[in-house]
């Protein structure tokens, strides 16, 4: 062997290497999402009950109806539904066939992100940073439902990558395809936003500065094609708004969680502003914010009720980022926008920082402040934490040895890393009894091994082999740091951690995930054997309820209010109407609309232990018109174990 060809060899075996480690990666990624799938039953019964009526009809299939007779449609675009209403088609109708779109994207999103950190970074930092994305406990469990965060997170993805190869970075890259690349990141952003709205909005800022900062053209032409990218943007996002908000009213499905049957409405309020400051109460009541999500403000993601979710190596990211940024000379970035001009190791870490810096600061920031949203919509922030850590341990072990501060920023990282680790642990006691000193253990341990590694290699000569075994132990002090959140991970493949609002980590049906329950057998049987030409099988105020029943039976289960239980699309006359009409008989509503006399008559032996106020958040007009001229059913009739719950059914041919 030459000496010449010994470079060769040694290049051709780290790309095989590299090669095989992706592998083992996307492999992991697979079998974390893949495990078990069908156990989740339909994870989230709105969606499903949504797909299971888009395969009934174009109509429903266009307007994204959430029932089959398109009394009312679902409150999302309809794209992600789209996506498993093939699924769906070609699989057969089954939760597994509806969760495994999310699956497949879950893992396609951890092999592009290894692809965009490896574009302007180290093949180390891409590994880093894919392997951080398969396990990170919030895309793991979107991942593993029919929820759409991991659609948009890979549609996302796929927008920066077009967006990189728009500033001429890329291999193939160059000025005269850089506005068709910037314009297909457009297209791809607005394909985002019909999958999850404005959610997909959010990393708009950062691939905008990106271009702007790193396009090798001049700044004229720079913002002329960042103005033609947000014409796209904006164009590909509201055309089904504009189509659907175009057919009359009559035509179509009443617009799901709006006042005023728009999808402008919608995507503006309930899932745009009310998002950021919550929604209007009701009756006068103040804004409601659902569930624990700590206080807002610059910590909160820091903190166990979110942190849990996306926030294990949060620290490690932030440092990463800004010693990237660090790195970056003012000077140089000012002659590049003047002159057209970046050297390439400048342009890396600049898009480096842009990119995923400004999705962390956008996203995070949003996450940081809002009052109403779902832990499970972090899975979008993950890219970027991950990216960033990445890059972070990457760049940080180059700087290990040096003699400054920034040699030492490598021991600061894993030291406040392991930290937030025990923060998070302190939120769930009894989860992490034997993790938290184990965890600690890891820190002081790592802590120690580190700073005297550390110390070592400065006073080493670069041959001596000893390097290596002090580099082995640097790295492992790192991988101690996966034991909790990998374990947090896993922990949370079960089917309590799918259902209505997936969730990650210890007792989710406590931190505000549902399992809706299978309709009582008692139930349907009665509901069949009487409800004879009906339109609707049932109606009721409650979407779990409605979803349960129409995805056991195959009959339309209308939801009076929608998803909230309060949208006007019915009132007291046009109800009775339907009901004159045949197409209604039964109705499902919660028992504080019962009288005393009837609760007492009906339910003699719980009435007494009974609030006798019956606590629920609906009842409204139409309640009162149902309660009013229908009568209630004796609970033998309809209930398995006949007793005073939340809900009672009313018969409309029974009149009082």
């Amino acid at each position: 062997m030459t000496p010449s060809s010994q470079p060769h060899q040694t290049t051709a075996l780290r790309q095989r290497g590299e090669i095989v480690a992706l592998v083992i990666i996307l492999l992991a990624a697979a079998a974390l999402n893949l495990f078990q799938l069908a156990q989740n039953g339909f994870g989230n019964t709105y969606y499903a009950a949504a797909v299971k009526s888009m395969l009934t009809s174009w109509h429903n299939l266009f307007f994204a109806a959430y029932d089959p007779v398109g009394f009312v449609s679902v409150d999302k675009p309809p794209l992600g539904f789209w996506v498993q209403v093939a699924s769906a088609a070609i699989f057969g109708f089954d939760g597994a066939w509806l969760m495994l779109p999310q699956a497949v994207a879950g893992v396609a999103s951890v092999g592009l992100l290894y692809i965009l950190v490896r574009k302007i970074g180290s093949s180390v930092a891409a590994l880093i940073a894919a392997a951080l994305l398969a396990i990170s406990p919030v895309n793991v469990v979107v991942n593993r439902s029919n929820i759409f965060e991991s659609l948009v997170v890979l549609t996302l993805l796929a927008a920066t990558w077009c967006v990189l190869r728009a500033t001429a970075l890329g291999p193939c890259g160059t000025i005269r395809r850089s506005l068709a690349w910037l314009l297909a990141g457009g297209v791809l952003v607005g394909l985002g936003f019909n999958i999850k709205g404005l959610e997909a909005w959010l990393i708009l800022p950062a691939l905008a500065v990106t271009y702007v900062c790193a396009a090798p053209l001049a700044a004229r032409l720079r913002l002329r094609n960042l103005v033609l990218m947000g014409g796209v943007t904006l164009i590909v996002s509201v055309a089904w708004l504009v189509a659907v908000d175009r057919v009359p009213a009559d035509q179509r499905p009443y617009v799901d969680s709006t006042l005023t049957n728009s999808e402008f409405d919608l995507m503006l309020n309930y899932n745009g502003l009310q998002r950021l400051v919550g929604e209007p109460g009701y009756n006068g009541k103040a804004p409601v914010i659902k569930h624990n999500k700590g206080d807002p403000g610059p910590v909160r993601l820091f903190q166990p009720p979110l942190g849990g979710q996306v926030s294990w190596f949060l620290p490690l990211a932030i440092i990463g980022m800004l010693a990237t940024g660090w790195g970056i000379n003012r000077a140089e970035l000012r002659a590049a926008w003047l002159q057209k001009h970046l050297s390439p190791s400048q342009a890396r870490s600049q898009a480096a920082v842009l990119v995923w810096g400004g999705w962390l600061i956008t996203a995070g920031g949003f996450f940081s402040v809002a009052l109403r949203f779902n832990e499970y919509y972090l899975a979008v922030l993950a890219p970027a934490v991950c990216a960033l850590a990445g890059y972070g341990i990457a760049g940080l072990w180059e700087d290990r040895a040096r003699s400054n501060w920034r040699g030492w920023l490598f021991v600061l990282a894993f030291g406040l890393t392991g930290v937030e680790q025990l923060i998070l642990l302190a939120g769930y006691p009894d989860w992490g009894a034997w993790q938290t000193p184990l965890l600690v253990g890891v820190c002081v341990v790592g802590v120690a091994l580190l700073v005297n590694s550390k110390l070592l290699l400065r006073m080493l000569d670069a041959t001596n082999r000893s390097r290596g075994l002090l580099q082995a132990v640097s790295a492992a002090a790192w991988l101690m740091l996966l034991i909790v959140p990998l374990r947090w991970t896993v922990d949370s493949l079960t089917p309590q951690h799918s259902g209505e609002f997936p969730i990650s980590g210890p007792a989710p049906l406590t931190r505000g995930n549902t399992i809706v329950p299978e309709p009582d057998p008692v139930l349907i049987a009665y509901l069949n054997q009487r409800v004879g030409q009906a339109r609707f099988l049932i109606a009721t105020t409650s979407v779990e309820d409605a979803s349960a029943i129409y995805l056991k039976t195959g009959r339309a289960a209308m939801a009076m209010g929608g998803f909230s239980g309060y949208d006007p699309i019915l009132t007291p006359d046009t109800l009775a109407a339907r009901v004159a009409s045949g197409e209604l008989r039964f109705f499902l509503i919660p028992a504080a609309n019962l009288t005393t006399d009837q609760a007492q008559a009906l339910y003699p032996d719980d009435f007494a232990a009974a609030d006798p106020l019956f606590t629920t958040h609906i009842t409204n007009d139409l309640t009162g018109w149902i309660s009013a001229n229908c009568a209630p059913v004796a609970p033998v009739e309809w209930q398995t174990t006949p007793s005073l719950g939340t809900q009672q059914l009313f018969n409309c041919a029974m009149q009082h």
